[in-house]
């Protein structure tokens, strides 16, 4: 029985460039499943998707089906293959303004291809953005290793922009050779069919090869598929004229087969070879993503032990320094010694020393570059001692108030069975001190914001079904008054879990509860990207190359930034060291206010003191007396 692999199909993620498909990576697999066929591709418009998820969950499914065939089931589906790839934006010039932006599907073969496609599409974020895309252009092409990635020439969107469009297409036939391929699509449109009659006339006159392409936007033509889209779109109004009559679903071999046949453009001969080519696709992959701690350091010629050692001579170095200006008493001592040497102990059997030792020198390096760290500190982390003694507090868990556990932050055994690193929230002034210390440490492209995805709430949902459905406009805008109050409830969430118990049905008139029914299918779909607000990604080497980069817009500055191409999640479950700057803007008016009056700010211990004298009283009395 004959097969093929979609390997030219979008997902919700692409709507993170602009709005154009409702359908989950869930679903596709659950549809490459049932076909029978093995690939899903990261493919979506501009950029390589979240890609990590789309692995994840292919490694997931093929866990489930191993433990199916271990446990004696029969007739168990062949495990899946992630591809990544992309269908990128490209134009002759990236630094021309030129709105041509034709499309070009663009696989990984191997790790390698993974890594400069990475980097091509890095590129493209960082000088070739125009009109809102990153556009390849003929030159980043070239510089793709020919035998590492697959090219095809996507849809009509590849032909129809440039006069010399035959000549350009030699160039990559000529470069890419076998690895470049003519994808026809099975459209009944008079556009399709005439740029297929082309394709064949280039494929018999340069002997290039034919691919046949889905371009899926969806599963079906039902109403989780087309009707589903036309909402999202409608609801920017938003109008592809060019795909008028396009076939936009994910259907069979035999479904697909018989759409070319109808087309009346390739012969039998064409149709099943073009097909069959699809199936090269199932050969790609294998890339190194692997879930390994992936710990950047500043000493990468250095042994482990000689890390551990220059950790124990900062840290010795820096309780000295603590003991002295905290006015320590020689009494206590053996409490605090007692306490830094299990945290130290703790630390090394980890493993992770440079974890700290990066911490360490960046944010050092960035207080001398002006930035300014909180003296409190937020998170778990306060509660490891040393953590003050590196400067990332000032809170002595020793003289606390309110008893702190250090367990809460790290211990040996978790760390070591979840593989997983601990995690230190920085709350500062500004972030640019900082993220300029630590590019001056581990180089020009080792530290960029993460990606956020921006999903449809139940809040939005509604709002968006109802405005598509044209529900009267007096009953819009009394759901939407209510659901404001819904809104200020989840606002205040400082979980995912609290904003699941916040029941929608709870702040809107029984009579409108049904447009929360309605609307569920579309709550999840991710529409919009943004860097996250404090998250960022450090690495050894170039995140351009490893992870990828996508210019974003700042929901709070409203300034186009730089983001690696991947979210705090997935950088959690592959082992990346994320570090969290965050904007407090009172950090930096609290010592304002220390450096006009013309003194050091205290620790939390001098605070504790100052607060317990005459001096302290004062202040509040201010508070006492109105």
């Amino acid at each position: 029985m004959r097969n093929m692999e979609n390997y030219h199909s979008h997902k919700y993620y692409t709507n993170a460039i602009y709005r154009d498909s409702p359908t989950s990576y869930e679903r596709y697999i659950d549809r490459c499943i049932e076909l029978g066929q093995t690939v899903i591709t990261s493919v979506e418009h501009g950029y390589q998707g979240n890609y990590w998820l789309l692995n994840e969950l292919i490694e997931d499914k093929n866990k489930e089906f191993a433990k199916r065939r271990e446990n004696g089931e029969q007739n168990v589906p062949h495990d899946l293959k992630f591809v990544f790839g992309t269908e990128a934006y490209w134009v002759k010039d990236r630094h021309e303004k030129d709105r041509s932006n034709c499309h070009i599907i663009i696989l990984a073969k191997n790790e390698n291809g993974r890594k400069k496609i990475n980097l091509a599409l890095s590129k493209a974020n960082e000088d070739g953005m125009f009109g809102g895309r990153p556009r390849l252009d003929l030159e980043l092409l070239l510089e793709l290793p020919k035998d590492d990635v697959f090219i095809t020439t996507a849809c009509v969107g590849y032909w129809n922009k440039y006069d010399d469009i035959e000549d350009i297409t030699l160039k990559l036939h000529k470069y890419f050779g076998d690895n470049f391929m003519l994808e026809v699509q099975n459209h009944h449109t008079d556009k399709q069919k005439e740029l297929n009659k082309n394709i064949l006339y280039l494929s018999k006159k340069y002997n290039i090869d034919i691919i046949g392409g889905l371009d899926s936007h969806y599963i079906k033509d039902d109403k989780y598929g087309r009707d589903m889209r036309d909402r999202l779109l409608e609801d920017q109004n938003i109008v592809y004229s060019d795909e008028e009559g396009w076939f936009m679903d994910y259907p069979s071999y035999e479904e697909t087969y018989k759409r070319f046949k109808e087309q009346g453009v390739l012969t039998d001969e064409e149709i099943t070879h073009c097909l069959d080519n699809t199936n090269i696709i199932a050969t790609f992959g294998n890339y190194d993503m692997n879930r390994n701690i992936k710990l950047p350091t500043l000493y990468p010629d250095k042994p482990q032990e000689w890390k551990d050692n220059l950790f124990k001579q900062i840290i010795n170095k820096e309780w000295k320094r603590f003991a002295t200006q905290e006015d320590i008493p020689k009494e206590e001592y053996p409490m605090y010694i007692d306490g830094i040497r299990y945290e130290v102990g703790e630390v090394i059997k980890t493993g992770i020393t440079d974890y700290f030792l990066d911490h360490y020198e960046g944010l050092k390096l960035g207080v001398k570059k002006g930035g300014k760290i909180t003296k409190r500190g937020r998170g778990s982390a306060v509660g490891y001692f040393i953590n003050t003694l590196l400067g990332f507090s000032k809170v002595d868990r020793f003289k606390a108030p309110i008893k702190l556990y250090p367990e809460r932050f790290l211990t040996s055994d978790r760390i070591i069975k979840s593989k997983s690193l601990p995690d230190i929230d920085n709350n500062i002034d500004r972030q640019e001190p900082f993220v300029e210390a630590f590019r001056e440490l581990l180089g020009e492209h080792s530290i960029y914001p993460m990606l956020a995805f921006g999903a449809l709430q139940k809040s939005s949902a509604v709002k968006m079904y109802m405005r598509t459905e044209n529900i009267d406009a007096e009953i819009q805008n009394e759901v939407t008054k209510q659901l404001r109050e819904y809104d200020k409830a989840i606002k205040h969430c400082e979980t995912e879990e609290e904003k699941e118990d916040v029941n929608i049905e709870d702040y809107i008139s029984e009579e409108y509860v049904k447009y929360v029914e309605l609307s569920k299918p579309y709550q999840g779909i991710i529409v919009q990207k943004s860097p996250h607000p404090c998250a960022h990604l450090l690495l050894n080497g170039d995140i351009r190359e490893e992870i990828g980069l996508l210019r974003c817009e700042s929901k709070s500055t409203g300034k186009s930034v730089l983001t690696a191409c991947i979210e705090g999640t997935m950088a959690d479950h592959y082992k990346f060291l994320k570090t969290d700057l965050l904007i407090v803007d009172v950090v930096g008016l609290t010592e304002a206010i220390w450096e006009r009056i013309g003194k050091p700010s205290p620790s939390n211990n001098k605070l504790e003191k100052l607060l317990a004298s005459d001096e302290g009283n004062k202040a509040w009395d201010i508070y006492a007396n109105g």
